[in-house]
């Protein structure tokens, strides 16, 4: 396992597609790509045990390279749903050594 990890870890550095993330951010994407939503900050916060401003800020960071955009909650205005993007959705492929 540990092998395929590293292999993985090599290929996804040397990939075209590479951007540097944390393991936190990397996690977050994955539960965005692989886990069915809606994903509201407030659970992903649960999710990871992390507090709501640490998920915020991963989120940030995933928006600004393109992989996760906020949504307005269609049944509730004052909440927001936390979606990965195609392009996370890309990323999180060549994270798993997909593409």
């Amino acid at each position: 396992m540990m092998a395929d990890l590293a292999t993985l870890s090599l290929m996804w550095c040397q990939s075209d597609r590479y951007v540097e993330m944390t393991a936190r951010q990397i996690a977050l994407l994955g539960i965005l790509c692989d886990a069915p939503g809606p994903h509201r900050v407030r659970d992903l916060a649960k999710l990871l045990r992390v507090s709501k401003p640490v998920i915020t800020r991963a989120v940030n960071r995933l928006g600004e390279h393109r992989a996760a955009v906020r949504l307005r909650d269609p049944n509730d205005k004052r909440d927001l749903e936390v979606r990965a993007t195609d392009r996370g959705r890309e990323l999180r492929a060549a994270l798993r050594g997909d593409a």
